[in-house]
């Protein structure tokens, strides 16, 4: 059956600290997960990201532990913007289930983020899709079993939040997995 899940993310752009809140629906280990609306705070506001200097993302792998059955991920992602510069972004993700489970003592995630501007009338929204592919770290000699390759597709859909700071973004995500076809 499907259940409800929640999410925080907290990180920092260019030494900015910011968080983020999320709640969705779905299996989260079965192909479809939708997740309703991420809330992005204390983002810069003259900064890239909410002037719109963005074009999309570089490629990356994001470092995955297990900690007292808590699965966590902390990745560099870098913005392209306007003019060929980067904008770095740290991201640190969780991950905990209700029951236990087996997890993957040590590996790597490989992302690949693209980015479509969509035709909206304020020129506000676009639509992100990801490609994550895990992979045991070959730097680690311990054996350990991972869970059957499988890649997740993420679409997101931003929207621009009115309020009298401009600082607030919602973001709308739907991710499917499936089975690694490489």
């Amino acid at each position: 059956h499907s259940k409800r899940h929640e999410f925080e993310m907290k990180g920092s752009v260019n030494k900015h600290y910011f968080e983020i809140e999320g709640e969705g629906k779905g299996k989260l280990y079965e192909p479809d997960i939708q997740v309703s609306m991420i809330l992005g705070t204390t983002i810069v506001a003259n900064g890239p990201i909410m002037g719109k200097r963005t074009i999309g993302w570089d490629l990356s792998f994001e470092k995955m532990t297990v900690s007292n059955n808590i699965l966590r991920g902390d990745v560099t992602l870098f913005l392209l913007l306007k003019g060929g510069d980067y904008h770095r972004c740290q991201f640190h993700t969780s991950y905990k289930t209700e029951e236990p489970v087996t997890l993957p003592q040590n590996h790597v995630v490989e992302h690949s983020i693209m980015r479509t501007d969509l035709d909206d009338k304020d020129g506000k929204k676009v639509q992100l899709e990801e490609i994550a592919v895990a992979h045991v770290n070959p730097l680690t000699e311990e054996p350990f079993t991972l869970l059957q390759n499988h890649v997740v597709e993420h679409r997101i859909m931003r929207t621009d939040l009115d309020d009298k700071d401009s600082k607030k973004v919602q973001l709308e995500e739907i991710a499917v997995a499936h089975d690694n076809l490489l």
